[in-house]
């Protein structure tokens, strides 16, 4: 049996139906007076304090649509808003839902919206309809939903309860939007925003989430910035942009070695990705790294395991230790520059001293448990993989303690640390080049001390208190506040945004060349 599924609002239609409703039912100043009315039930539902049914029904309620509604079939016209959803179904999926009819197909419709909208479209385009089911007393309709709201999960659900298990069909679906993630995982052949033969599946990350962080950041940047003698050309110093070269040139050699450190965990658990897929998935995974503690960059571990066929577990787990002895390579510069730390209270310096041994000791202890590495593992997988089920055999925790043995953390920490010493280095470049007095070791201690002070707070890629931390110990050495600041936003667009704009750009690279891999296949079969 094949099934054909279309998801209904920005899929086959280019807009919402619900909106459409709401439009068709309500003068101009009525939709304008009942959509400012409507703003505090939008706030309620986006922090989370009433669910997606409650909002839908005040919806519906509030834009009189079921008045509407029981108003037209009053007057014996049931389908009044037909001809107004048939004006905007896109052409190319029309073409796609014809083409399953004639094949035999059964296709449905499988909607949020509610069927009150939906019954007539179906039955106008002779197909299936599994949508939101709206209540009745008597033949009237009413705005409470019964059941759920048909969306995610539900329309999953709604689906194996008409059909049985989906193993043994052939289910070709088409969707957009998170609402119909779960239905396009469980299609043998997904249409994720195509019409055409190639199969596109739901992606397993949104570049949109780095939007609001890149918003932000400029927020943040207008307002600390004082960027005067960057921007005013009379005030540059004339070799700025030669530092600035060097300092970008050494920042990449950096993130080779950090590469270099990646490949070779992979190695010593056995695991061998192809070497320019590597590549593209290693940095790909630095478009998130500005979110809170770098978290969104486990999206390596979820590409690795769907277009390389390497296991989770392995590669989360190296995915943690690289994390955790790249910390540990930024402590290791912390407790070797303590003299540089400008405060003179005796009682300070010994209770920095205490925490630092506390520090240290926390460490040693979770490198010699295997118990408590174990915790951390699962924890960091409910929060960053929480539809996956990783079991912790006793073959994932031999590569754990492979991977924690003390060459592989020792290795890993030097790298780690060069790599860190490289970074601090083109920092001190770019402070030259504003004509400082800071010397070379003092330079390299501000800008690692920073980034562990922004990772600790878990804002997004540490915006806002590491470019604060980097002012103020620069200003605590006497580089004055205007260049401290400049120098400091300098080495973040050197650092963090150039990794994120790379990341972008290999995971575009990456997309296409699976997109072209997948479309090859399909046309190598249909020839076959």
């Amino acid at each position: 049996m094949s099934i054909a599924v279309f998801d209904v609002d920005r899929t086959l239609l280019r807009g919402d139906a619900l909106l459409l409703a709401a439009r068709k039912s309500n003068s101009l100043i009525e939709l304008i007076w009942f959509s400012i009315n409507f703003i505090p039930f939008l706030v309620a539902w986006k922090l989370r304090l009433i669910n997606t049914k409650k909002v839908k029904e005040s919806f519906i309620e509030r834009f009189k649509i079921c008045q509407k509604y029981n108003l037209e079939i009053s007057q014996n016209n049931p389908n009044w808003l037909v001809n107004d959803l048939k004006k905007i179904i896109r052409k190319k999926a029309l073409s796609r839902l014809n083409m399953h009819k004639e094949k035999g197909d059964i296709v449905i419709l499988c909607s949020a919206s509610p069927d009150m909208i939906l019954e007539g479209l179906a039955k106008e385009l002779n197909v299936h309809l599994i949508c939101t089911n709206m209540s009745k007393v008597g033949d009237k309709w009413t705005a409470n939903i019964k059941g759920k709201n048909c969306q995610g999960h539900e329309k999953l659900k709604r689906l194996k309860e008409r059909y049985g298990s989906l193993k043994n069909l052939k289910l070709e679906v088409y969707g957009d939007s998170k609402g119909d993630q779960q239905i396009l995982n469980a299609a043998s052949i997904p249409h994720f925003r195509n019409f055409v033969d190639c199969p596109s599946e739901y992606p397993i990350y949104s570049l949109n989430s780095i939007i609001p962080i890149i918003g932000i950041a400029i927020f943040t940047y207008l307002a600390i910035s004082n960027l005067e003698i960057f921007f005013n050309y009379e005030k540059q110093p004339n070799n700025i942009w030669i530092n600035i070269l060097i300092g970008e040139f050494l920042v990449i050699i950096s993130y080779v070695i950090r590469f270099f450190r990646w490949n070779l965990m992979l190695e010593s658990i056995k695991l061998k990705p192809p070497i320019l897929k590597n590549i593209y998935i290693w940095m790909g995974s630095f478009a998130f790294t500005a979110t809170p503690g770098k978290a969104g960059e486990g999206i390596r571990v979820l590409l690795l395991n769907k277009q390389c066929k390497i296991p989770i577990m392995p590669v989360l787990s190296a995915l943690f230790i690289e994390r955790l002895t790249d910390g540990m390579a930024v402590l290791l510069i912390f407790f070797l520059n303590f003299k540089l730390i400008p405060i003179n209270n005796s009682k300070n310096n010994l209770n920095l001293f205490l925490f630092s041994i506390i520090i240290v000791g926390l460490v040693l202890i979770l490198l010699n448990n295997r118990k408590i590495i174990q915790n951390l593992l699962k924890f960091i997988v409910k929060n960053i993989l929480p539809n996956k089920k990783i079991q912790f055999d006793n073959k994932n925790l031999d590569l754990i303690k492979v991977l924690i043995s003390p060459i592989n953390i020792t290795i890993s920490t030097m790298l780690g640390l060069v790599a860190w010493i490289i970074e601090g280095t083109s920092f001190f470049i770019i402070l030259k080049g504003f004509n400082t007095s800071i010397s070379w070791l003092a330079a390299t201690f501000t800008h690692t001390t920073s980034s562990l002070l922004g990772a600790l707070t878990f804002m997004p890629g540490g915006l806002g208190p590491t470019e604060a931390s980097t002012i103020g110990l620069l200003s605590m050495q006497g580089i004055p506040v205007s260049i401290a600041t400049s120098a400091t936003f300098l080495i973040r667009l050197m650092t963090l945004w150039f990794a994120t704009i790379l990341g972008v750009i290999c995971l575009l690279l990456n997309n296409y060349k699976a997109h072209k891999k997948s479309f090859n296949q399909t046309q190598i079969s249909g020839k076959s």
